[in-house]
This record gives C-alpha cells, structure tokens and sequence, in this order.
C-alpha cells in the first residue's frame, strides 16, 4: 500500500514497512511488522536487499497510479474562474495554481 503523502511515502506488506522521505537526501526506514510491531528499530542499514525490493515495489505502484510523473495540467480561464469559486484556485503564487496561455 502507498501512504505518507507527497513528502513521505511508504510500502506496507505484511512483514515489512518501508518509509522513505521526500528530500533529495531522502531517509529510508524500515521495520520488519512481524517482529517490532511497535516500530522502534530501523533494520534498512542491515537490510538492503529488502528496501531494494520494497522501493521498486513501489516506484512500479506509483508510475502504474500515474504518481510522480506527468506534467501540470493547464486549464482554460473559465476552468480557473470556476475553480476559484469553489475554492481550489487561490493566489497564483501559491502551489497548485495555475495561469493558462489558452
């Protein structure tokens, strides 16, 4: 499963947890479930086979999901007008927002 949001991101099987965060020097943990269920000792150091494993398992996850690929979308004036009314389009120097050339 995928979960932590954009900045961090994580692999779940029954066995295994693997987080990694979202920064160019990006952290890597992972817990073995089955024997720390409270998440206390990261084994990625002495485990590299399973993080390989595990962050392919999701990369392939991410780009079949369409995730962390793609290019911003653009949207016409009228889209942004509605957009802004329903408030998902705010001050255009904000992330998310978006002027169209169309």
């Amino acid at each position: 499963s995928l979960a932590y949001g954009p900045d961090r991101r994580a692999w779940i099987t029954p066995r295994w947890k693997l987080i990694l965060g979202g920064s160019a020097e990006e952290r890597i943990l992972l817990f073995n479930r089955e024997q720390d269920r409270k998440e206390r000792k990261d084994v990625a150091p002495v485990r590299g086979e399973i993080v390989e494993q595990l962050t392919q398992a999701l990369l392939e996850a991410e780009q079949s999901l369409g995730l962390r690929q793609g290019e911003a979308a653009t949207y016409s004036a009228d889209e942004l007008l509605d957009l802004e009314a329903l408030g998902y389009v705010g001050n255009k120097d904000q992330p998310g927002s978006q002027e169209s050339d169309q």
